[in-house]
């Protein structure tokens, strides 16, 4: 079990109702969210992404962040957030030192 499991049991009680938000503007429910992330995983797994793989997410904050970030989850990976701002040599010595597969 993960923190995708929280989500994976929001959908499932609450599926209707707003999950993610664009200020203060709804852009998914839970079932929406459940299922765009379930889609991250099946395509992180696709890419040959295994359970205890490390996963860059190089994006700025927002709803596809969250979307990518439990898609990971569901992959059964783990993330490794980079900040978006970070030049690119900085952004290089995180993803080396964190050894992220993708």
């Amino acid at each position: 079990m993960n923190l995708a499991h929280w989500l994976a049991r929001s959908a499932t009680a609450y599926p209707r109702r707003p999950a993610l938000f664009s200020g203060v503007t709804p852009v998914a429910d839970y079932a929406q969210f459940d299922a765009r992330a379930r889609a991250v995983a099946g395509w992180l797994r696709a890419q040959g992404v295994a359970a205890g793989d490390r996963v860059a997410l190089f994006m700025p904050n927002g709803p596809d962040y969250l979307i990518a970030l439990y898609g990971i989850w569901y992959a059964g990976a783990a993330a490794v957030p980079v900040n978006a701002k970070l030049h690119g040599r900085e952004a290089a010595f995180i993803l080396r030192d964190a050894g992220a597969k993708l």
